[in-house]
């Protein structure tokens, strides 16, 4: 289907998700290191991105790491006004045409680790 279809076609039903869910990545995953109770830069993505995003961290005093979509000049990332990732458990995002970055922020009191890999439909 075309994107225009796609569009009118969950406008017109009042889908919010994705019904055609075969993505294949479109360039090497980013795996980064971020220290404890910090903020990552904006880390920015094409408009229509999918990302698909995990975290882990070595230590088991690792917290919760939150995550903020938004576009140019977004605030920092913070516990309460993130989406909390649960640890090891990889989460796809599909920004649509409102955003087109995140910034991740660790909560927890050890780094965490996280791998972003971005995903185009095939």
């Amino acid at each position: 289907m075309t994107k225009l279809f796609q569009r009118l076609f969950t406008t017109l039903c009042g889908l919010g998700a994705t019904y055609s869910a075969i993505f294949v990545p479109a360039a090497p995953p980013t795996n980064a290191s971020l220290a404890a109770t910090t903020s990552s830069a904006e880390i920015v993505f094409a408009n229509d991105s999918i990302i698909a995003i995990n975290w882990t961290a070595p230590a088991s005093t690792a917290g919760p790491v939150y995550v903020e979509f938004g576009v140019s000049g977004m605030p920092a990332a913070s516990a309460s006004n993130g989406f909390m990732l649960p640890v090891n458990w990889p989460m796809e995002f599909d920004f649509g045409g409102l955003y087109d970055r995140i910034r991740i922020y660790n909560a927890g009191s050890t780094a965490a680790l996280y791998s972003i890999l971005e995903l185009v439909r095939s």
